[in-house]
């Protein structure tokens, strides 16, 4: 095998599972894929976050991106030391060690909160997710990347003369929908009457749907989430042109004066922006696995 095939094969992974960057489009500030500034800041450590913590094969995936080249290192005698490479992943134990500390205790409701809280909060995202584990999950992305978010989202109104016992014939509800820091890509705030809100907030989202009897493909949308509006893009390849375009989905209204979202920050350092609070650990956790493979290269 040699070094290109370890390359290539790095280049082709992008760092996080919920992301289909397209480069180019998300500089397109006429495109709900544009990224923002802010975003595009906090990517790198993000990378290197995402890199440690998948462990030992995600970068032995990333060759020389990771396990830097010695000075006129033979690209065959690189591949070999590159394949008994070996990672001690203390990053993701002390991470997952900080949430168990957190949620040693599972967190209650208080008893004022109404039954139908309580209801809800036994299946908070409508897909069967009780709340302290779906409370669990966002606080551990919060404390993996800097932030996470969690939406509130409702399911389309009924038609007009709609009782609320059609609404809960038709489990019409709101429900909990958990986003990570890599993909809230743009967002505006404003000052209304001293107060900072967002006036408009855009969340990429990544599906695999069904494509022919067997197969599947990877679906890259784009919530598009304004007060009192919401609209949803799907990026698509136009097979004429090989440009990427964006189709509108679905677009609505809804009742509320603002975007219902609510950030969790482990490190916040703005609006919407933080800073991995174990990054410093991640770098080291890194560098021991470059000392580590000079070591059992060169001493033994």
């Amino acid at each position: 095998m040699t070094l290109q095939w370890y390359i290539d094969c790095g280049a082709k992974k992008n760092y996080g599972a919920n992301l289909c960057i397209i480069r180019g489009m998300e500089k397109d500030k006429n495109s709900p894929a544009y990224h923002n500034d802010a975003h595009d800041k906090m990517e790198r450590s993000w990378e290197i976050i995402e890199a440690v913590s998948e462990g030992t094969l995600e970068l032995r995936r990333g060759a020389a991106k990771w396990l830097p080249l010695e000075p006129a290192e033979d690209q065959r005698d690189f591949a070999i030391r590159l394949r008994r490479a070996i990672f001690f992943n203390a990053f993701e134990r002390t991470l997952h060690a900080l949430v168990g500390m957190v949620f040693r205790k599972d967190p209650e409701l208080s008893a004022d909160n109404p039954p139908r809280i309580r209801e809800l909060w036994e299946n908070i995202d409508n897909a069967g997710t009780h709340g302290t584990v779906f409370a669990r999950q966002a606080f551990e992305l919060a404390c993996k990347y800097g932030h996470s978010l969690i939406y509130v989202d409702m399911p389309p109104t009924l038609p007009e003369g709609s009782t609320l016992a059609d609404e809960r014939a038709a489990n019409r509800r709101p429900y909990w929908v958990m986003y990570e820091a890599d993909q809230i890509v743009n967002w505006r705030v404003e000052s209304v009457n001293g107060q900072t809100s967002l006036s408009l907030l855009v969340l990429e989202e990544e599906t695999l749907e069904a494509d022919g009897p067997y197969g599947e493909e990877e679906v890259c949308r784009y919530r598009v989430l304004r007060p009192g509006s919401w609209e949803l893009y799907r990026e698509v390849k136009n097979e004429q042109t090989g440009r990427t375009e964006y189709i509108l989905e679905g677009s609505g209204q809804t009742s509320l004066p603002y975007i219902p979202v609510a950030p969790i920050y482990a490190r916040k350092t703005g609006t919407l922006t933080s800073k991995p609070p174990l990054l410093d650990l991640a770098l080291i956790n890194l560098a021991h696995y470059q000392k580590y493979s000079d070591y059992s290269t060169y001493c033994i």
